[in-house]
């Protein structure tokens, strides 16, 4: 029979880990919804210069290279 002493210390650490556990997961989702937030901000600059490029830029090359 393990000691009650070292039992509450046992369970202690194991209630600390817990709580470690838990902060790491909350940072692991702030984490990935800061990378989603991200994503759809680079998805929106990359269709804004999509809009905003009339011509793929290979054709443009071929264009300033003949002129």
């Amino acid at each position: 029979m393990i000691p009650e002493s070292e039992q509450s210390r046992i369970l202690g650490l194991l209630q600390d880990i817990e709580s470690k556990l838990g902060t790491i997961d909350t940072k692991i989702t702030r984490a990935q919804e800061y990378i989603l937030l991200l994503q759809d901000k680079r998805a929106g600059y990359v269709e804004d210069m999509k809009k905003t490029q009339p011509l793929p830029p290979e054709i443009l090359v071929e264009i300033f290279l003949h002129t």
